[in-house]
């Protein structure tokens, strides 16, 4: 028999939390709002904070966005095909002052002479050193490998993105622009084709920029000693092996994480492997040998929604933090299992040196629970100015409401040990019957999704929202390449 079923209803009817958190739209709020009209879809999401401090912070969300293209003709979505010519941008951003209660729509970032398409997959981190410096990044198409001659492209982008674009805010997270733009070119001279970006920020004020080279099936990871640095490439992080999806940066004090998806060449299983960089603080240093973390992991998922399948991918998620009393566990690495029959959600954890690694099953969804368990999103929060506290926390998508249908849950819990020490999971259902929207030709849905803090309660708890793409108005309008409704919001909750 699966786990019971706990929702912060439930449990406010029963008084034993105070409140739920809410469930906060990002765009596509209103039919007036610029972000909601048909074909205008907005997906796949990034969050990042400036400095925490107890007052005067943004949150920024980084997401796919085809607002402003659609509305100037440079995106043209046709039944299953879709026209993309030069100028178009999906490098889109909302942000807010208030701790997520209210969102601005940023609109998209335009691009510059010489990457005349900005795509996205985007990333997102803040300076810890200056909280004016916000960074988002996204996949861009070079000029060279823009097809000039017939104006356009038609259909996937995946021969013709060739790098990517870093874009800077200098006030907080409220306005950007492209800082700098990049590219590999071990594979391809005119750029090798970057799939999904990760940033990371140091406490040294070094900035951290991470994806994956389909081409050369590595990862690249680019660094800047400080936000008006000029960002230079390191060495390979894992020499040898064969990068297969997304790569994920995370960072504590000044050492980056970087966990990859690597591909077995005897088994072609889809492992999951994590190493650290050692800086010697002038842009040299080397990355430690990688750690094995789960041998055997769903990397990328399509799921059998009712309405129409739908893909997923970065099955995984993790952050450094404080080490509990189970041990050698300042590394939490929370990941998709491959379906058995269904997908359910796995947790190793490392110590702070990538040293040794063990699994914690107590932090797992057990096999017998019904649906899909996807999505996994993991933030450690040190308790700064609250009253809790550090906190590991995690988020995830359930079908165990609707294992065959066409909608999911949103679960949260908190990586906490029980009174013998060992690791337990509570789960609570945030938000509950999200529909599901997905494209014809490429069943896109939004890749991936977030976890971030974003402030204090009035009590001093931690404030956390996992945002995601909301299909709640409908599913209206489905072609090739895009869908309608998809938007972006936020469930929040301490």
């Amino acid at each position: 028999m699966g786990r019971m079923k706990t929702t912060c209803a439930t449990l406010l009817a029963l008084a034993a939390i105070s409140s739920c958190g809410p469930t906060n739209k990002i765009t596509g709020a209103l039919p007036s709002d610029e972000t909601y009209p048909d074909p205008r879809s907005q997906s796949e999401t990034r969050i990042t904070v400036t400095t925490f401090f107890p007052d005067n912070r943004t949150s920024v969300v980084a997401y796919n966005d085809e607002t402003q293209s659609i509305e100037n003709g440079t995106i043209v979505h046709s039944g299953a095909t879709r026209l993309v010519y030069s100028g178009a941008s999906e490098a889109g951003f909302s942000y807010s002052t208030n701790d997520g209660t209210t969102w601005t729509y940023g609109g998209t970032i335009p691009t510059i002479t010489g990457w005349p398409v900005i795509w996205s997959d985007p990333g997102a981190a803040s300076s810890l050193a200056d909280g004016h410096y916000v960074f988002l990044s996204y996949l861009a198409v070079p000029a060279a490998k823009f097809p000039t001659a017939i104006g356009f492209i038609d259909g996937a982008m995946n021969n013709f993105i060739g790098g990517a674009c870093i874009m800077r805010s200098t006030d907080g997270g409220q306005h950007f622009a492209v800082y700098q733009c990049f590219q590999a070119t071990d594979a391809n001279p005119d750029g090798d084709f970057y799939d999904g970006t990760t940033m990371t920020a140091g406490s040294d004020g070094a900035i951290y920029f991470a994806t994956n080279d389909v081409n050369t099936k590595k990862a690249n990871v680019w660094w800047a000693p400080n936000a008006t640095s000029t960002f230079q490439r390191l060495p390979d992080p894992f020499v040898g092996l064969t990068v297969n999806s997304h790569v994920m940066l995370r960072s504590a004090n000044a050492q980056p994480y970087l966990l990859a998806p690597v591909l077995n060449a005897l088994t072609s299983a889809e492992q999951l492997m994590i190493t650290r960089f050692v800086s010697d603080g002038s842009g040299g240093g080397n990355w430690t040998v990688p750690s094995l973390v789960a041998s055997n992991a769903a990397v990328e998922l399509t799921i059998a929604f009712s309405g129409g399948p739908g893909r997923h991918s970065e099955e995984f998620g993790f952050d450094v933090g404080s080490v509990d009393a189970f041990g050698d566990d300042a590394v939490r690495v929370v990941y998709t299992t491959p379906p058995s029959p269904s997908t359910r959600l796995a947790t190793t954890v490392c110590k702070l040196d990538l040293s040794s690694c063990k699994p914690a099953p107590g932090w797992s969804t057990t096999a017998d629970t019904p649906g899909d368990q996807f999505g996994p999103t993991v933030r450690f929060f040190n308790g700064s100015f609250s009253s809790t506290g550090p906190i590991w926390k995690l988020a995830w998508q359930s079908r165990q409401d609707d294992p065959s249908g066409n909608t999911f849950d949103i679960e949260e819990a908190n990586l906490i040990l029980n009174s013998s020490n060992v690791p337990i999971l509570i789960p609570l259902v945030q938000a509950t019957n999200l529909p599901v929207c997905t494209s014809t030709t490429t069943q896109y849905w939004g890749d991936y999704d977030d976890l971030g803090l974003i402030g204090l309660e009035s009590d001093f708890r931690a404030r956390f929202i996992r945002t995601y793409t909301d299909s709640t108005y409908g599913c209206l309008d489905r072609t090739g390449f895009s869908a309608w409704h998809q938007h972006v919001s936020g469930v929040i909750f301490p």
